[in-house]
């Protein structure tokens, strides 16, 4: 496993060679966890597109929370929402001269729970 500085940023940090297999490891799992506090954003690259794997890695920084609305949950995994564009649903705005999709200025997820949000995790599938 390589771990890179997220070029051009004072934060972040970029995971290549991460083997999937090792996931349960202690060691590992510590030190994904550390990254994470240190660096404030990890990028994984070229890890396979799995829901299942997208969870477990998810398991290493935290308690999960399910989403409220069943109609948004990715198959079997309640951890899981889908974020989906469809042109037909509209949503196009124009942004520092380039046509976006969905473009959101702020938002906050999970604000409906008791809790703090420290963090989510993105897999883009497309």
């Amino acid at each position: 496993m390589h771990i890179a500085p997220l070029e051009g940023h004072d934060f972040g940090a970029i995971v290549t060679g991460f083997d999937p297999a090792g996931i349960d490891d202690p060691e590992m799992r510590a030190l994904l966890r550390r990254l994470w506090v240190d660096k404030g954003l990890v990028v994984f690259r070229g890890l396979p597109v799995d829901a299942d794997l997208h969870v477990r890695l998810s398991h290493i920084f935290g308690t999960l929370e399910i989403h409220p609305v069943d109609s948004s949950h990715a198959g079997k995994h309640g951890e899981l929402i889908d974020i989906r564009y469809r042109p037909e649903d509209g949503n196009i705005y124009e942004l520092g001269g380039r046509r976006i999709a969905n473009w959101q200025p702020w938002h906050t997820d999970l604000a409906f729970t008791v809790g703090r949000n420290r963090g989510g995790i993105l897999r883009a599938l497309i």
